[in-house]
């Protein structure tokens, strides 16, 4: 967060947890109304938030650039079992994702 600190401001999450905002105007078209928020978490995993107020449904979206090549041996599969923590949609996926992995 170092190398970005006069671009983004410090604020906390109503959970007291820490995270940094883009205090410049984003470019966009004119004819998108909608409202964009760039954070940077302090892991330094950065989020686009869009606000559309005419929207009927929400969704979100997670990309990470990284997965099983870049896993230490003694952590095989985890970018795997992440995945599947990620996208569970059910408890019991969940606790048969995480049964898997618990030796």
């Amino acid at each position: 967060m170092q190398q970005h600190s006069r671009l983004f401001q410090m604020k906390l999450s109503k959970f007291n947890l820490p995270y940094y905002e883009y205090i410049e105007q984003m470019k966009q078209p004119p004819s998108d109304k909608r409202q964009l928020c760039l954070l940077c978490l302090p892991n330094n995993m950065m989020a686009l938030c869009t606000h559309d107020p005419k929207a009927e449904k929400s969704a979100a979206s997670l990309a990470v650039n990284i997965g099983r090549f870049d896993e230490p041996a003694e952590l095989q599969e985890m970018a795997y079992f992440l995945e599947h923590m990620l996208s569970a949609d059910r408890k019991e996926e969940m606790l048969i994702s995480t049964a898997h992995f618990v030796y």
